[in-house]
This record gives C-alpha cells, sequence and structure tokens, in this order.
C-alpha cells in the first residue's frame, strides 16, 4: 500500500493501527526539524516529543483529498509547535523587578541639552513626570 493509500484509508476509516504506523514512518521528519533548535536551552528529548505530539496531530487533521503533500503539510505544523513551544517556556522564566531607584537611570536631564538621559528613560519607562 502507498502513502497515500494508507492516508485515504486513515481519512475514512480512522483506524488507529494505521495511524501509528504513519507516524512512525514519518518520525523522521521530527528528527530532521528539531537539529534547527538544538542547543537553545532546551533538551533534544523534548524538542522530539513535542515534534512527535505535532507530528500525530499533523497525522490526523491531514486531508488527502485537497490533493497536499502530507510533508508539505506537517512541516509548518511541527515546527509551529516548537516555536510555540518556546515561547511559553519563555514566558515561565520570570525578570526580577526592582525599584525604580535600583536602576541606575538618571531621569534628569543635567547637563545634556538634548534630553538624552530623559529620552532614555522614557524609552525604558522609567521616568517620573516632568515638574515644570
Amino acid at each position: 500500500m502507498t502513502e497515500k493509500e494508507m492516508f485515504r484509508e486513515y481519512y475514512e476509516t480512522r483506524d488507529t493501527e494505521l495511524r501509528n504506523r504513519l507516524v512512525e514512518d514519518h518520525l523522521y521528519m521530527v528528527d530532521i526539524l528539531i537539529k534547527k533548535y538544538l542547543g537553545k536551552g532546551v533538551d533534544r528529548d523534548d524538542l522530539y516529543q513535542v515534534g512527535a505530539m505535532a507530528l500525530i496531530s499533523a497525522v490526523d487533521r491531514f486531508d488527502p483529498t485537497k490533493g497536499f503533500e502530507f510533508s508539505s503539510f506537517a512541516t509548518p505544523t511541527i515546527i509551529g509547535e516548537i516555536k510555540k513551544y518556546f515561547r511559553d517556556k519563555g514566558w515561565s522564566m520570570k525578570v526580577p523587578r526592582r525599584p525604580e531607584g535600583d536602576l541606575g537611570i538618571n531621569t534628569e536631564s543635567k547637563g545634556h541639552s538634548d534630553g538624552a538621559a530623559r529620552a532614555r528613560a522614557d524609552r525604558q519607562g522609567n521616568c517620573r513626570p516632568h515638574e515644570s
């Protein structure tokens, strides 16, 4: 049975054994796609797991009647899930908040006719309202 025939049959029957075979046959894609993201603070096994879960999702959502190749459909799905994993993991790392005075930013523009210090403080959101 060809790959296209297997996808057509799975699309019609939703047979779990057939899905597992399709996933196993395409796990090589996960290996290829995670290489770009190795060495960025996440274990290879974690990336592989995220990619494998995305592959399962791609197999489940793939519609062979639309005429696209599975790899063209699955690649953006897998990469998207990996990027989402990095984005979600990044949110868990909190930057400590410090009182405004501890930042070492001079909000007064003494001696700076162009107000460069004030502009830097404004961009960083650390400026007190200017009193005239």
